[in-house]
């Protein structure tokens, strides 16, 4: 097993040694008044993909996101936003799951267009190059307002939301995600929605409207409002309570007016994925500190395809929650895996999750206390303290190394 262990680390090496940069998401959404119509583009950017300078007790950073529009190649357009904002934790600072966000909005004529981002850092010559983006301005909207991915926090209001703005995916996450469209002259229409994914129907609901009005857009600190405005407009609908049903990956939504079908193909996106789930035959291997050498057999007696829908489904059955696909068990124990590789790995490879320090810090998580000791023969011990459960682990460098064996 450990032989077996030690050669997948090289097959995964290439997932740990690229540049700790997470996706800067871009969403476009059209938001429709009985009159009009604006084209919306926000933009997500994890704080650890900036610069940040310590400015007093604050950390401060800028940068220069442009935004080009191209019909085929020929120049459309030009958004330039130069924000300026600080944080006060250094911490932070280097989070992947926290967000800059913001918005802007374009006139475009009915058509097809791509979108070109490029995002440079103040005071330096850094750029990053975000994916282009395909664009569709349909050319008749003033009768109904295509989805958008919303969700409510604990002081939103009725009428106001959220956007999701995760490039118009849905995050594969515990958080309850809803969405909303809008139709006009649907007073005797008959609205359904359904949504399939993996060739099984997973929910079906019949819909009222929850509102009557326009969809606005606006700012509020680091969120991006959608509010309802009550006046006579769109009929606003909600499908709601099916987020977490779905797994990660794509699925189709169906709306229905009547005998008219609307489809969409969309998808989840799990935004900090723990890289090791890239490969996951040496995911289910890692198992062995938990399971029975039988059930990884099993786990592995499929077609490789198949690997990492049995992965998904064995921590479902394993720790259920209330149906909920998204499961904390899992993410907790591979986001371990996934530090362990990073921070106990031993010189020029990738087997952290393998060292005794690895393999305590993936079974019971950071220590309480951390105490580094060093002796006059270059020998380095490390004490980990583990308060809740009354337990000390003593790791050795014997050859000042790096490579820290348990000692108890």
């Amino acid at each position: 097993m450990k032989k077996i262990l030690f050669f997948l680390f090289f097959i995964t090496a290439s997932n740990f040694g690229q540049q700790n940069i997470s996706p800067i998401l871009i969403e476009h959404n059209t938001l429709v008044s009985d009159t009009s119509q604006l084209e919306i583009i926000s933009y997500r950017i994890p704080y650890k993909n900036l610069l940040f300078i310590k400015n007093g007790e604050d950390y401060s950073t800028s940068f220069t996101l442009t935004l080009e529009f191209f019909k085929d190649t020929e120049f459309v357009s030009r958004q330039i936003v130069q924000p300026k904002f600080s944080l006060n934790s250094y911490k932070e600072t280097l989070s992947g799951d926290k967000y800059f966000q913001d918005f802007v909005d374009v006139k475009l004529l009915p058509g097809k267009y791509i979108l070109k981002p490029l995002l440079n850092l103040e005071s330096t010559d850094l750029e990053y190059k975000i994916p282009e983006q395909n664009i569709n301005v349909d050319s008749v909207k003033n009768n109904f307002q295509d989805p958008i991915i919303v969700f409510s926090n604990a002081n939103s209001k009725n009428n106001e939301f959220i956007l999701a703005n995760f490039a118009n995916k849905i995050p594969f996450a515990p958080q309850k995600y809803n969405i909303l469209f809008g139709l006009k002259d649907t007073a005797n229409a008959e609205i359904k929605a359904s949504i399939e994914q993996f060739d099984k129907e997973i929910f079906t609901n019949t819909l009222k409207p929850i509102s009557e009005g326009n969809f606005e857009i606006s700012k509020n600190l680091n969120e991006i409002g959608i509010n309802i405005k009550k006046i006579p407009g769109l009929k606003i609908y909600q499908i709601s309570n099916f987020s977490h049903l779905l797994y990660e990956g794509p699925f189709e939504l169906t709306i229905i007016i009547d005998t008219v079908k609307h489809k969409y193909s969309l998808s989840t996106i799990w935004p900090e994925k723990p890289k090791v789930l890239n490969n996951p035959e040496y995911a289910i291997r890692l198992l062995e500190y938990i399971e029975k050498e039988d059930v990884l057999g099993e786990l592995l007696s499929s077609d490789d395809e198949l690997y990492y829908k049995n992965l998904c489904e064995y921590w479902i059955d394993k720790f259920p929650a209330d149906g909920m696909k998204y499961n904390y068990a899992m993410t907790e124990f591979y986001t371990r895996v996934d530090y362990a590789i990073e921070n106990y790995s031993s010189l020029n490879s990738y087997d952290g999750a393998e060292r005794d320090r690895g393999r305590i810090y993936i079974l019971y998580g950071e220590p309480s206390n951390i105490e580094r000791n060093y002796s006059e023969i270059n020998e380095i011990m490390e004490i980990w303290t583990y308060e809740k459960i009354a337990r000390k682990f003593i790791f050795k460098d014997v050859n000042g190394t790096g490579k820290f064996d348990l000692t108890n």
